[in-house]
């Protein structure tokens, strides 16, 4: 069964995820706003998604809480081929970790241009 790594948004930043608009064509994430989370296996990143679900309801009944949060909106699952999966609204969306030199994307309505002065 594959393995998934899962990385947690960190609460200062989570608010903020859910109110920006969704980019295209695909997420770019800063690490540092990423708190590195257990390596679990699933079959797929749904059966993940669900099984932690399940788990955290599970625990609620018997007033326990020793595991792992779910996963939610905005967390980030690193798949065995290294590819990264944002969790959405509405499922897993595929996603880069942006490195320092790449400038910040806005909404897919938004343009960003580049002017040139010379002095």
């Amino acid at each position: 069964m594959p393995l998934y790594h899962i990385y947690y948004l960190t609460e200062e930043h989570t608010e903020k995820f859910r109110y920006k608009s969704p980019v295209n064509p695909s997420f770019l994430l800063y690490k540092s706003r990423y708190e590195e989370g257990p390596a679990i296996e699933a079959s797929t990143p749904y059966m993940l998604w669900q099984a932690m679900r399940d788990q955290e309801t599970e625990q609620e009944q018997s007033s326990q809480n020793n595991a792992e949060r779910p996963i939610n909106i905005g967390d980030a699952l690193q798949t065995p081929d290294d590819e990264l999966l944002l969790c959405n609204y509405w499922g897993f969306d595929k996603a880069e970790w942006r490195s320092s030199e790449q400038p910040e994307q806005l909404g897919e309505h938004s343009s960003v241009r580049t002017v040139h002065t010379h002095s």
